[in-house]
């Protein structure tokens, strides 16, 4: 398959479009839940409900994969390359080391609701400039936090 194609009006952590990009299809989905997120930027999104946009935008990603660009220049393996990228934050292997690191964090916080950030770091620059502030407070996002 060269699109996957979800118009989903509800999804939780959405594993189909992470197999999607994992195999280098174009993703087209709406834009509700957790869907933005877990597409990071590589999905083309759509207004849920939003039928004609949904067919613009399979239209346009057919032309796209039929395009010389995208079967003969780097357009396929530019994607390809910057969507293995994406997905490796999802492995279960780096999903175990930053689980562990929020409980570490929870059960050797100071005080409590307080939030050492001195452990703090990130695996990979975040499209959130202030994903490192939000590992130091007390709302820790575990997804951005890993172990030194």
């Amino acid at each position: 398959a060269d699109i996957f194609v979800l118009p989903t009006y509800h999804e939780g952590f959405c594993v189909p479009i992470i197999e999607a990009i994992a195999s280098g299809c174009l993703v087209i989905s709406y834009d509700n839940s957790n869907v933005p997120m877990v597409s990071g930027g590589l999905a083309t999104l759509v207004g849920t409900g939003d039928f004609e946009t949904l067919i613009l935008a399979i239209d346009q990603s057919i032309k796209k994969i039929q395009s010389k660009h995208w079967q003969e220049a780097s357009g396929y393996l530019d994607y390809a390359s910057v969507a293995a990228e994406h997905v490796r934050q999802f492995s279960p292997d780096l999903a175990k080391r930053r689980y562990l690191n929020f409980v570490w964090h929870l059960i050797n916080r100071p005080t409590a609701g307080a939030f050492d950030e001195t452990h703090v770091t990130t695996t990979q620059p975040h499209a959130n400039a202030n994903a490192n502030a939000n590992c130091g407070k007390a709302q820790a996002d575990a997804r951005n936090c890993m172990l030194p």
